[in-house]
């Protein structure tokens, strides 16, 4: 038996998460107003939720009767476009941001070409800075500049898994409908009827920080003393 899963985020049922990884970490960068450009605002990220994926897995073991073959977790042409996470994303965050007085920047959206252009220059720059001063805060910066490069094929490219024999085969040996999206909810009759659980996601990770990864206390102190 082999599941294959895309991105799995956070939990439908109450949006948090163990790893922020993926696009938590634009997420955070959007937050943190060190996103200035993205690229394809159409392009649909097919990200599912671990409970979902951990309920089709639960029940294909328990239940036993699909012993043999591939399952596809994923959520096909009903991925999330790349548009409605910035705008949601940027309207909650300033809405409920915890840190008084802090700027949130809208993401410019811009051209393939350009804003490849613009990662080749701004990596140059900070390599030619930490070769010419030593400072090694630079050369984090480039580090962080080479990780986040590793996420671009799922931001920049445009894929849709196809999934439809694989939801066909989740509804036959499951108890499980298909992936809930997270910009739509669905009802029993599969109409959509409301929005998703994307600011359950967008609640969590300023509750958490982002598990951690951000001290909005320290972020606190910035903001004042930058004033």
């Amino acid at each position: 038996m082999i599941f294959e899963p895309t991105i799995i985020g956070g939990a439908a049922e109450t949006g948090k998460t163990r790893a922020y990884n993926l696009h938590y970490v634009v997420m955070m960068l959007g937050y943190m107003s060190k996103l200035p450009f993205l690229t394809a605002p159409d392009n649909r990220l097919d990200i599912v939720p671990v409970d979902w994926v951990a309920a089709v897995i639960s029940d294909i073991m328990v239940k036993d009767s699909f012993q043999q073959g591939a399952l596809r977790l994923a959520m096909g042409s009903r991925g999330v476009p790349i548009r409605y996470l910035h705008d949601v994303g940027y309207s909650y965050y300033t809405k409920h941001d915890p840190v008084p007085g802090h700027e949130i920047r809208k993401i410019r959206f811009v051209a393939r070409r350009f804003f490849f252009f613009m990662i080749k220059m701004q990596k140059g720059w900070y390599l030619s800075l930490y070769f010419v001063t030593g400072i090694h805060r630079y050369r984090k910066l480039l580090k962080g500049i080479h990780l986040l490069e590793g996420y671009f094929p799922y931001i920049t490219g445009y894929k849709v898994f196809e999934n439809e024999k694989s939801n066909a085969l989740i509804q036959k040996h499951t108890d499980c409908g298909p992936a809930p999206a997270l910009h739509e909810i669905r009802d029993q009759q599969g109409n959509i009827v409301e929005t998703g659980y994307y600011e359950k996601i967008l609640a969590d990770t300023l509750k958490t920080g982002w598990g951690g990864m951000i001290d909005f206390e320290r972020l606190k102190k910035s903001v004042a003393n930058n004033k």
